[in-house]
């Protein structure tokens, strides 16, 4: 099994002054969506605010379906200046566990401030093995979520940098499904570099143009995300970052390196759970 993207993706925008809140379908498309059980519900919301407004806004919340959404990146930017003009810019990735199918879902992002435009995609993958995921899917390195930035220029698509993964090196590799999430001030046409664009969704309704944009690609955890555009881009922000297909094959601080298949787990939680009473024996030996 491998991981792969739900093919229903929806899209919300056109938050303007005034309104705090943005719901799917806002723009345009669907005003719901449905959901896989077993799936990772993933949110990516990009909102901006003008040097009037002088401050960076945040997502506080993102609600719906009874899932809990929790925060997995922030990366906010104070752009200078360029083609897509001067801009406080944030873009944020949240994530949530789907343990029952959903149909007719309405997802509601609010940010603590009022924008001058905020997009919003959410979005489902499925073919997880294990249970460990449901609360620890993405890659566990050190080097991911991985940012970079353009401040102040708007770069030909050949400057755009590399973002490096795998900072850790030389580890049993788990099946990852390797992810750009981007926001920009244009619509940009579909990614290259072998990514798979999962969406594109502009917002024109502020000042500001708010383009975000998710693009995917299933392979080994990859040494580098090379990001590249068809056309170019303004003001742009990348986060690179991996769901892990078997979060128990990497070893570290989230798994104990064995496949994780619903025995192997088991067996790992109960000779955990044995090491742990072995531990307390020899503390209360010592003592005596």
């Amino acid at each position: 099994m491998a991981l792969v993207v739900d093919n229903d993706v929806n899209v919300g925008s056109g938050l303007t002054a005034g309104i705090s809140t943005c719901t799917l379908g806002s723009g345009g498309g669907a005003t719901t969506m449905n959901i896989t059980k077993g799936s990772i519900v993933i949110a990516l919301v990009g909102c901006n605010r003008t040097p009037a407004q002088g401050s960076f806004a945040k997502v506080i919340s993102i609600t719906g379906g009874g899932l809990t959404f929790v925060r997995r990146k922030q990366l906010q930017v104070h752009h200078l200046g360029g083609a897509g003009g001067e801009r406080y810019s944030d873009t944020e990735i949240w994530w949530a566990y789907a343990s029952s199918n959903q149909t007719n879902v309405a997802l509601i992002a609010t940010t603590d401030l009022v924008t001058d435009g905020t997009t919003f995609i959410a979005f489902g993958v499925t073919g997880f093995q294990g249970t460990y995921y449901q609360t620890h899917p993405w890659d566990d390195d050190v080097s991911v979520p991985a940012v970079k930035n353009c401040t102040i220029q708007d770069p030909p698509v050949s400057e755009v940098p590399s973002i490096i993964f795998n900072a850790n090196g030389g580890i049993l590799p788990s099946p990852t499904l390797s992810f750009e999430f981007m926001q920009y001030s244009a619509t940009s046409g579909s990614t290259s570099g072998g990514f798979t664009q999962g969406r594109i969704q502009g917002n024109t309704a502020g000042s500001l143009s708010c383009a975000v944009e998710f693009a995917y690609k299933y392979n080994s955890r990859p040494s580098h995300l090379n990001p590249g555009f068809t056309n170019s881009i303004q003001a742009w922000q990348i986060i690179g970052d991996s769901l892990m297909e078997n979060p128990l094959v990497v070893g570290g601080s989230s798994g104990p390196g064995i496949n994780s298949t619903a025995s192997a787990e088991k067996t790992w939680l109960y000779n955990k759970k044995l090491m742990k009473k072995y531990t307390d024996l020899q503390l209360k030996i010592y003592k005596r």
